[in-house]
């Protein structure tokens, strides 16, 4: 199992070239058969109405968890919402907290847990005890849902698929997949098999009615130290998303920007300053540069801007929503990042797609010599996507999907197909961009974590570190392996030492102690 663990790991952070894998599911299955199945009696009947979420993982940054936290707060139909987080065993996220419990839900977290098979255990009693319906939000590496829902019977499970472009487990025990847009259905049939699909939005608040604008867009500035005359682009994603692929080059792109517009300035959430290639513009075009890092509340950079800017190679699909919810108008990243990323969207279809990065830097510069064109771009946005993933709009969606849900949970096989050359290599490309270990590090860590000895093909690391693409991350590896392969030839060489040189150091010390006793 700790290999399985190590191996979906793996597979997530650094891509396998394909997403979903036969053997890793058929191993997770048979995990399954070994764990008890719950009794169900007459005088304890599994409630109706009632969701259970799980997750592996909860963050207040970032739109996974939200996701989670909205889907409760929108579903106004009277139904319980239950959570497992199968990983932690406490999170700092009060919204989310505070959601299950407005829906008489409960709250259990099965970090503390050490043993994964046990906490399969009560995650699938819990489910049997509780739940008509379970849905999983979890990372892609958890093998626990796995584990848990791998035998017949018990709630229909239903997997959100957060992670479209990414290695998932769960493909074997997913009654249903609920894509947050076509092109995830797409690669869900294409590439991992499954034709059980549906769709569902997003869901999102609806747009809070800003009286005071003005003041807040004055007050916004003046933290930022923005002129109030300025021309103000936002972007808003992790730092690793912007790292260029190609020509899918966004720190290029905004320093063209910048040259073009010389009173623009741009405000970037999730990149700082020592971000790559963000050192470099930052410096370069002071202080129009505002690289903030990661921060919680975005309502003041919304406030603040005139044109937001989806960044790529990877969009942040939450984030231009809630900024278009909000009256932005917004370039959409290029046609060429490959799918999903370059497929429609349903609600954002309102506003061109740029086919490439000149087409993008185009758009952007005609929006911020328009005023009118920023106004009806921006009110037609937050028209389309109120009318889709807001109030009554979403929840229509969502009692439509209730009733199609299937009713009971069975067991599938899965069939996945290699990732075609050109998505495979522009993954392979873009998870090595991210802020991990050399993959062989990586491996080495997790597998040490779970007191696994693996062993290190030395002809491997040096063929890796020849390469040069993320040797530099190779050397704990190296070092690791060397203490742990010659550990016994280093003590034996010690003892050598010891006993032929040593001893005539160790007596000398003796000595001299001896002396410095006597002179007292």
């Amino acid at each position: 199992m700790n290999w399985a663990l190590v191996a979906a790991q793996c597979a997530y952070a650094f891509g396998c070239g394909e997403l979903a894998s036969q053997r890793l599911e058929t191993l997770g299955l048979a995990l399954a058969r070994s764990i008890p199945v719950p009794k169900e009696t007459a005088d304890s009947p599994r409630r109706v109405g009632r969701w259970l979420h799980v997750m592996s993982l909860a963050f207040d940054v970032g739109g996974h968890s939200r996701l989670v936290q909205r889907w409760i707060e929108n579903d106004v139909s009277g139904e319980t919402h239950d959570l497992v987080v199968t990983c932690m065993s406490e999170f700092d996220f009060p919204e989310l907290l505070e959601a299950v419990a407005a829906r008489g839900g409960k709250v259990t977290m099965l970090g503390s847990t050490p043993s994964h098979i046990e906490r399969a255990r009560r995650l699938r009693e819990i489910a049997w005890a509780r739940a008509d319906r379970v849905v999983l939000h979890a990372h892609p590496f958890d093998i626990i849902p796995t584990m848990a829902f791998g035998i017949s019977g018990g709630p229909p499970v239903i997997l959100l698929n957060h992670a479209d472009h990414l290695f998932w487990m769960g493909a074997a025990i997913s009654d249903q997949v609920i894509n947050l847009r076509e092109a995830s259905e797409d690669l869900c049939v294409r590439l991992r098999g499954i034709d059980r699909n549906a769709i569902l939005p997003i869901p999102l608040p609806l747009p809070a009615p800003n009286l005071d604008r003005a003041s807040s867009r004055a007050k916004s500035r003046q933290r930022l130290y923005i002129p109030a005359n300025a021309l103000v682009f936002l972007t808003i994603g992790s730092a690793f998303k912007y790292r260029a692929i190609g020509d899918l080059d966004f720190v290029a792109m905004a320093r063209r920007l910048l040259a073009t517009l010389p009173d623009c300035h741009l405000v970037a959430v999730g990149p700082d300053a020592k971000s790559s290639g963000w050192a470099e513009l930052s410096r370069d075009f002071k202080p129009r540069i505002h690289a903030l890092g990661d921060q919680r509340d975005l309502a003041a950079y919304h406030a603040a801007a005139d044109i937001y800017l989806e960044g790529f190679p990877f969009g942040s699909i939450t984030a231009l929503l809630e900024a278009g919810l909000t009256g932005l108008p917004f370039v959409r990243l290029p046609r060429t990042a490959p799918p999903p990323f370059s497929s429609a969207r349903y609600a954002l279809s309102v506003l061109d797609q740029p086919a490439d990065t000149d087409v993008y830097f185009a758009q952007a510069v005609a929006l911020a010599k328009s005023s009118e064109a920023r106004r009806s771009q921006g009110t037609a946005a937050r028209d389309a996507i109120t009318s889709f993933h807001c109030g009554d709009a979403w929840r229509a969606k969502l009692a439509a999907f209730k009733k199609a849900a299937p009713p009971a949970h069975s067991i599938y096989p899965v069939q996945s197909t290699p990732l075609p050359d050109a998505e495979d290599r522009f993954w392979a490309q873009f998870l090595m961009n991210r802020p991990n270990p050399h993959p062989l590090a990586f491996m080495a860590e997790h597998a040490r974590a779970r007191k696994l000895h693996p062993h290190v093909d030395f002809t491997l690391v040096r063929t890796a570190m020849a390469i040069g693409k993320g040797s530099s991350k190779l050397s704990p590896l190296v070092w690791w392996a060397m203490g742990r392969h010659c550990t016994s030839i280093v003590s034996r060489a010690l003892e050598i030492y010891m006993r032929y040189v040593g001893w005539r150091f160790q007596y000398r010390g003796q000595r001299r102690a001896r002396l410095l006793r006597q002179s007292d």
